[in-house]
């Protein structure tokens, strides 16, 4: 028994400021899926290399509030310590979003071409929505399309969640 209690000692004693694998600073990122709690997060944080192990991390969560954790991407590297992971987890996620250019002189079949190249959308899609003006429009538009409307610039869009009929709304405001 007594053997027991040293060993439990010494895990408690763990420092959660001393770095996981001080010698892997190679950043990469993890994902917080949506409705985790930190205390579910232990047996991946393991695995990835993140936690020293599931007893050390649910220790650390009894001396610390993980109520702040966040669903999203975070850059992370195995050499943060615990306390860093935590406050990485609780900061702000990395966004999804990625730049999309709509060059001055596209017309609506090349915005079209270019998202479909870009796999945001199926080809046609956002040509058939501004070809037939099925959005809310801020202004009055009386041509039969919204052709000379839809402003040229650099849009950052969310892959993920690319929806056509939002995106044309955005350059509308534009």
């Amino acid at each position: 028994m007594p053997l027991l209690y040293v060993i439990l000692l010494f895990l408690a004693c763990m420092d959660p400021n001393a770095p996981v694998n001080p010698g892997d600073t190679t950043e990469f990122i993890y994902e917080v899926p949506k409705g985790s709690t930190a205390n579910g997060l232990g047996p991946n944080l393991v695995a990835t290399g993140l936690a020293p192990s599931e007893f050390q991390w649910k220790l650390f969560l009894r001396q610390t509030d993980a109520r702040c954790l966040k669903a999203g991407r975070f850059a992370v590297k195995r050499s943060m310590s615990m306390t860093e992971l935590l406050a990485t987890l609780c900061g702000t996620p990395l966004a999804n979003d990625v730049p999309f250019t709509v060059l001055e002189g596209w017309r609506i079949r090349d915005i079209d071409e270019a998202l479909a190249s870009e796999g945001l959308i199926t080809a046609g899609q956002y040509a058939e929505l501004a070809t037939s003006k099925a959005v809310s429009t801020p202004f009055p538009i009386s041509s039969d399309t919204l052709e000379g409307y839809l402003w040229p610039e650099t849009y950052l869009v969310n892959p993920d969640r690319f929806d056509s009929k939002t995106f044309i709304e955005r350059q509308l405001q534009a």
